[in-house]
């Protein structure tokens, strides 16, 4: 499995958000742990995040 991660800047070009309120965001979901950064400052999915995404998949 690859960990696809995203600069800030990625982040707020592609959700179509000025980059000061990505940043915010951003941080915000780091705090809770929802989103992580790895050495180089990249963001990736946090593991609440991914356990709260298994949980909410349809199941068989």
């Amino acid at each position: 499995m690859t960990c696809r991660s995203l600069t800030v800047s990625e982040i707020s070009r592609r959700a179509g958000l000025h980059i000061a309120t990505a940043w915010r965001l951003v941080a915000e979901l780091v705090s809770y742990g929802f989103l992580a950064r790895d050495a180089d400052r990249r963001v990736h999915i946090g593991m609440p995040m991914w356990e709260l995404g298994t949980r909410a998949s349809p199941g068989p």
